[in-house]
């Protein structure tokens, strides 16, 4: 192979992994999410607003749930309290 072929595989190569990162639809709203701390995996969820930039400064809002909404689903723990409204007021 040629410098010049050579050299055209490589930015195809290199396009075809840099181009679909760029287009891909930014996700938002709850997300699921996981984390594992020694060997144990914990979901939780994270919301992200429909208007997120990275340029602007967000609040963090970090809410801890009571006894009642208990669970290892990451989902019962956002029924009640700011996760409930905002799913309740999302547009």
């Amino acid at each position: 192979m040629t410098s010049r072929k050579f050299f055209f595989f490589l930015i195809v190569c290199i396009a075809l992994f840099i181009i679909p990162s760029f287009a891909r639809k930014r996700e938002t709203g709850f997300l699921d999410r996981t984390v594992t701390v020694a060997g144990e995996i914990y979901r939780y969820q994270v919301y992200i607003p429909q208007d997120f930039a990275t340029k602007k400064k967000w609040p963090v809002i970090l809410f801890l749930h009571g006894v009642g909404e208990r669970g290892d689903d990451g989902l019962r723990q956002t029924d009640i309290g700011i996760a409930h409204a905002i799913r309740e007021n999302e547009s």
